[in-house]
């Protein structure tokens, strides 16, 4: 069963501006199935970037970075991760 993750957070700048940001990430025990991180200047929603699977998809507004070395889509074989596969016991969980 996924599990998923929605965190919302802000950042103050050196110039005491406020930026809100919304991070949202899918996982199951096997994989990321998907994440994506909007940010809110002038609390309009931009998309910075969403992705499935193994695709990445950028917002306008952010420039296109290389996915080539994009790390192979699986948790399995981390350690840590192979450790801490009952996460959904620490945080609030929901299922798609």
């Amino acid at each position: 069963m996924p599990t998923r993750f929605h965190l919302i957070f802000s950042h103050t700048w050196l110039d005491e501006q406020k930026m809100d940001y919304e991070y949202q990430l899918c996982v199951n025990r096997e994989k990321v199935l998907s994440e994506s991180l909007h940010y809110y200047p002038d609390g309009k929603a931009q998309c910075a970037y969403i992705r499935q699977d193994q695709e990445v998809t950028f917002g306008n507004q952010v420039p296109s970075v290389s996915t080539l070395g994009l790390r192979k889509n699986s948790i399995r074989g981390s350690s840590f991760a192979e450790r801490n596969l009952n996460l959904e016991y620490y945080f609030l969980r929901g299922s798609i």
